[in-house]
């Protein structure tokens, strides 16, 4: 544990035994409080990125805590409607998880259900599409993977430099930017995934385990289609996780898009949405 972890977990505890958590409880009991997920651990994501992915049996802790707490869980849209009525129930709490990794269906989906928790689940719909894992975060995985201390590049031509010094913090993030760049304005999806497989080969990581262990992929639309029976809801999140503010015809297109993809799987409009990263401007509301 860090020391800005221990300080963290410190603070809370102190708070906990002054009976603030209770103070809180009861100052935030007539408003809805979301929870935000996104992608859950198979392997070491949590380690990669802890702020996107969350292990499995800590997942597990917090819907434990929500039931013993006993905290009302709501769908999404029902929530919505109760608050601006008046009627919600205190403390009331949504379950929301952003994007649609795969390991939404296959780790958190039945934990959800065994607690009789219902959830929404806002898609970015490109990548459910193509069925591959997510080029800017596969190959921010394979950099941050690697045990190498070298990389060379020299023989690809989407990649200027001869050598990188991967010691070289600043060097590497130059690096991953310029591979990423790269591929999102010059390759297909295709030839996105070879890149990654040409990086992954020159930094002695299997591609093959990692693209088929699907931690860093999105679920199919067959497979969203399944998380009905968990009790969870699709609804919209942009079709590329880009949602630009200077370019309505782009931000709208974004959003047709996502709706072409999502609609068909429960057959009727999504009226929800989630801006990608959390990024919205007041001009965005017309969308």
């Amino acid at each position: 544990m860090s020391i800005k972890q221990r300080i963290k977990l410190g603070v809370y505890t102190a708070a906990k035994l002054t009976g603030m958590f209770k103070l809180s409880r009861f100052l935030m009991r007539r408003r809805l409080m979301i929870l935000c997920y996104h992608g859950f651990q198979y392997s070491d994501e949590a380690n990669f990125r802890p702020i996107m992915f969350m292990d499995k049996q800590r997942f597990a802790q917090r819907l434990d805590l929500i039931s013993r707490g006993k905290y009302p869980v709501l769908p999404l849209s029902e929530g919505v409607l109760r608050l601006k009525k008046g009627t919600l129930p205190a403390n009331t709490v949504v379950i929301t998880i952003d994007d649609g990794f795969y390991s939404t269906l296959d780790l958190a989906a039945p934990l959800l259900q065994e607690y009789g928790f219902p959830a929404t689940l806002y898609v970015t719909s490109y990548y459910a599409t193509k069925g591959t894992p997510v080029f800017p975060l596969l190959i921010q995985y394979l950099f941050w993977k690697t045990e190498c201390t070298n990389l060379d590049l020299s023989d690809h031509p989407w990649f200027p430099a001869k050598t990188v010094d991967l010691c070289n913090h600043h060097a590497t993030r130059q690096a991953i930017q310029q591979i990423m760049d790269y591929g999102m304005a010059h390759c297909d999806e295709p030839g996105r995934q070879k890149i990654c497989a040409e990086v992954a080969a020159t930094l002695n990581l299997d591609f093959e385990t990692i693209k088929t262990g699907r931690g860093l992929s999105l679920l199919t639309p067959g497979e969203l289609d399944q998380l009905e029976a968990f009790g969870i809801d699709l609804q919209l999140h942009t079709h590329r996780h880009s949602f630009p503010a200077n370019d309505p015809e782009q931000a709208h297109r974004e959003i047709q898009d996502n709706r072409n993809v999502l609609e068909k799987i429960p057959g009727h409009r999504l009226e929800h949405f989630c801006y990608p990263s959390g990024i919205w401007t007041p001009g965005l509301f017309r969308y």
